[in-house]
């Protein structure tokens, strides 16, 4: 069985959580899923994206390009739209900012903070490849999750 996702119009966040209950659910049944790149791009995955990043607390912290959400925020909506289906189109990831912070022993503890637009396409790929992985993996992993291959 092959599920073609052009066939679906995603135009709100529920058609959007609808099509991903359908991935998770042809996934569950052996169906192939095509057309994910073209689900990534779709307006309304780009927009569910942003709001997951905008709620996250990381969001004020700017990567090595020293820009933070509200930069990409107040960006015209079409403007930020095609230059984030640019980005994956031709996804080159950005250095990582590395910064410390103190463990409750004292020491430093390193940390990666990748730029918005990378985290951005991080959070898109996420959306959109949860419900395979959620399909493959065995039901009663509920910390390391191992595929029930």
């Amino acid at each position: 069985m092959r599920m073609w996702l052009k066939r679906y119009g995603v135009e709100n966040e529920q058609q959007l959580q609808n099509t991903l209950d359908l991935i998770y659910k042809n996934t569950k049944n052996d169906a192939e899923i095509y057309d994910l790149i073209e689900l990534m791009k779709n307006e309304q995955t780009i927009i569910t994206a942003l709001h997951n990043i905008k709620a996250n607390k990381g969001s004020k912290t700017a990567g090595i390009d020293k820009r933070e959400i509200d930069y990409y925020l107040q960006m015209n909506n079409n403007k930020l739209l095609k230059l984030i289906i640019k980005a994956i189109d031709n996804y080159n990831p950005q250095l990582v900012k590395k910064v410390y912070i103190p463990k409750k022993n004292g020491k430093l503890r390193p940390l990666g903070i990748p730029t918005i637009i990378d985290r951005i396409i991080q959070e898109i790929t996420r959306i959109v490849i949860e419900p395979i992985a959620e399909a493959k993996f065995y039901q009663h992993s509920y910390g390391f999750r191992n595929p029930c291959i």
